[in-house]
């Protein structure tokens, strides 16, 4: 089998980063500038469009790869050479495209083991003989996008007739490019993507080209009603407050002279102020009014119109919205373009029919502000249905006809919930989901003392909560947070309540997270040793990635990885339900020293038997390892309850992965992963009983894990 390594260069007036790489691809503007090639370990050669003196040789390279169907081919972020080659390989090359199933991905490598996944990146990660050429960004900016016209150089493009010299620099950076790529490819030889990882990386390649179908013509039709609304909004805010809405500060300085009690214009703070309403903090009803129309004004949440419709390629679909193994700490699928993972949820009832009046092409703004309080939220709640199959032709008894497609939508039902109690070896709590009982209800009844059969809509909510919810050590405080994301209001009482009856009823959780912790530290004090926490999951530290990383295998002999582990010092606050952790123990001091103080003047008027001992600060041990947060790499911690989280939404990727691939294996046009939720458009023979059942056929390593998925036929995305 013949191994080669691809990288290509490219032109492009299309925004790669905006409409991602299949849309790029697709412009009519974009070429290859330069291909460099290599086999597996010898001297890249380079394609290049202005016929350089390799071009014969790597052209040969290039035919010899294409007639090979054996042929395996690596790129780093494969999904922008697979769609550079769709629509463009033929083209410049006059020979017949790779596969999609010849791809292989160097970043996606670089994924699974948990390091960063950019060239430049991974290759500094793991100190590379060879690094990515600095000068790279400046070539691109110069070769591969259009220039802002000058009065010197009115030509919007430079091409490589106009610098030979940093073309052909241009074309080094290329070559290195491929050079890194085969270095981190050797690196990373312990994350070779085979077995059943492979097919689910072919799979995504597979989904991801098919791409999520999108109505263009309703996102045209929602575009211009809110451009249209926009606009008035803009007027009618400047024409109050002499302001542009965009002035943040003046804004709000203007607001705060008339009462606006925020100290900024964040989301959270002005949502809070008009749930209260003006009158509560003495806003003048201007104020007030322009506050309200400042919220409305370039509603974030309808943002994804212009960038769906960016990002359709010509069949109106939008490719590579979804990356495998894009969650570095679980390998789940990541979203990208237009992020499906976090559409806005419906804020207003009846969408389905706002949209089908929307889309129609019968509704103006005027109509809208009759009907919603909010015409920019009511849109904003229709998002999802923009997703939407295409039409299909039939034929019928009276002739030919155009009739709507339809999705089978299947959604794992609490999934998590499930896994955390199997991976724990919580047999009651199984049993109930095996029974088909509900477990919501079960535990509402534990946390309230009352009968299942008298239980209300409002104690099986809390029911629910603490079964989704409790399972990674969250304590009552974050739980009343949670409810209140529902608009639900609870008291202490009763969050401290399902909490602890959680963990009383469902012991088995919280000694996992126990031994989570203590197996991946011990396993840290002992590197090359094996640690079980229990019979499905064993830790171990190694160097065989290529770094030094904690291992935890999952029991799918899927390995999460967490690089460069450290035991650091710490020191632990437990307080109300809650672990306060602390890098020093005058920090540690400091929290506990008003709370100290309340509990001594408690005290005071309690008898002997009920007074209550103030927390102190203990010193502790906490895992850390090189990862990434808010963007960034640095080092960060963890610990028992999160590595048990990590391990449950691995296992749960797992699942999906196995039973996505069976579904494809049946026919199952499946276009769109979200969550624990699958998509697929509906094809003759289909059924939505068997589309469930393949989702959930369980893999040997699952016995005794009782999946289910629910589902149904819909003419659009509803939900996540």
């Amino acid at each position: 089998m013949a191994v080669y390594s691809i990288d290509f260069e490219t032109y492009s007036e299309a925004d790669l980063r905006s409409y991602g790489a299949y849309r790029y691809a697709s412009d009519p503007s974009t070429e290859i500038l330069l291909c460099a090639i290599a086999r597996h370990g010898e001297a890249p050669l380079l394609w290049s469009v202005t016929g350089q003196p390799e071009k014969p040789k790597a052209l040969a390279l290039i035919k010899e790869m294409c007639e090979d169907p054996e042929a395996v081919i690596y790129a780093h972020n494969a999904q922008f050479e697979a769609s550079i080659c769709h629509y463009l390989w033929e083209k410049t090359f006059d020979l017949p495209c790779p596969k999609l199933e010849q791809w292989r991905c160097t970043a996606a490598m670089a994924r699974r083991a948990a390091i960063p996944s950019s060239l430049e990146q991974a290759a500094d990660f793991l100190k590379l003989d060879a690094q990515k050429d600095n000068l790279g960004k400046s070539l691109i900016r110069l070769f591969s996008i259009p220039q802002k016209p000058t009065k010197k150089q009115p030509n919007t493009r430079v091409f490589p007739k106009d610098e030979p010299e940093k073309f052909r620099e241009f074309g080094q950076y290329c070559k290195q490019d491929v050079i890194v790529e085969m270095q981190v490819h050797d690196k990373l030889k312990a994350f070779e993507l085979k077995g059943e990882v492979l097919a689910g990386f072919q799979f995504d390649m597979k989904m991801n080209h098919l791409g999520v179908p999108v109505n263009v013509e309703a996102l045209e039709i929602a575009e211009k009603l809110v451009d249209e609304y926009d606009t008035k909004i803009v007027e009618g805010f400047q024409e109050m407050t002499g302001l542009k809405p965009t002035q943040r500060s003046k804004v709000l300085e203007w607001l705060q002279e008339r009462g606006f009690p925020g100290k900024d214009l964040t989301a959270p703070t002005v949502d809070q102020v008009i749930a209260d309403g003006g009158e509560a903090y003495g806003m003048t009803p201007e104020a007030f009014a322009a506050l309200k129309m400042k919220r409305l004004s370039g509603f974030a949440a309808l943002k994804k119109i212009p960038t769906m419709l960016n990002a359709a390629c010509p069949d109106h679909r939008v490719k590579g919205s979804l990356m495998w193994s894009g969650a570095e700490r679980t390998h789940r699928w990541a979203g990208r373009i237009i992020q499906p993972q976090n559409f806005r949820r419906p804020t207003i009832a009846n969408t389905e029919h706002l949209y089908r009046v929307l889309k129609s092409g019968n509704m103006d703004v005027e109509s809208l502000e009759l009907i919603y309080e909010s015409p920019l939220e009511a849109i904003a709640s229709c998002i999802r249905h923009f997703i939407e199959p295409e039409e299909v032709f039939e034929i019928d008894s009276f002739g030919k006809g155009m009739e709507p497609g339809m999705f089978l939508d299947a959604d794992y039902s609490a999934i998590e919930a499930r896994i955390v109690l199997w991976l724990a070896g919580q047999e009651e709590g199984l049993q109930l989901f095996r029974d088909k009982k509900d477990p919501y209800i079960a535990m509402a009844s534990k946390i309230f003392g009352v009968p299942v059969e008298d239980i209300t809509k409002d104690q099986r909510f809390v029911g629910k909560q603490s079964v989704l919810g409790a399972g990674y050590g969250m304590g009552p405080d974050k739980f009343k947070m949670t409810a209140a994301q529902f608009g639900r209001t609870l008291t202490q009482e009763i969050s401290e309540k399902a909490i602890s009856t959680f963990r009383t009823v469902n012991h088995k959780i919280p000694a996992m997270w126990r031994a989570f912790d203590n197996a991946a530290k011990e396993a840290i004090r002992n590197p090359g040793q094996v640690f079980p926490a229990n019979d499905k999951v064993k830790f171990a530290v190694t160097n065989k990635p290529g770094f030094t990383a904690l291992v935890m295998q999952l029991p799918s002999g899927h390995n999460l990885i967490y690089p460069k582990p450290k035991l650091l010092p710490v020191w632990v606050v437990f307080y109300a339900g809650k672990m306060n952790k602390f890098k020093t123990p005058k920090a540690a001091e400091k929290f506990c020293a008003p709370i100290a103080k309340r509990y001594k003047e408690q005290n005071l008027t309690l008898p002997a038997n009920k007074q209550k001992e103030a927390p102190e600060p203990k010193e502790d041990v906490e895992i850390t390892f090189w990862g990434k947060r808010l963007g960034r790499w640095l080092r960060v911690g963890t610990y028992g309850g999160s590595l048990v989280e990590n391990a449950t939404q691995a296992v749960a990727g797992d699942l999906m992965s196995h039973g996505a691939l069976k579904a494809d294996s049946l026919g199952y046009k499946i276009f769109m992963l979200v969550h624990d939720q699958a998509l697929a458009e509906l094809q003759p023979g289909n059924t939505i009983e068997e589309f469930c059942e393949a989702l959930c056929t369980l893999p040997p390593w699952a016995e005794g894990l009782p999946l289910e998925a629910e589902g149904g036929l819909v003419p659009f995305y509803k939900k996540d």
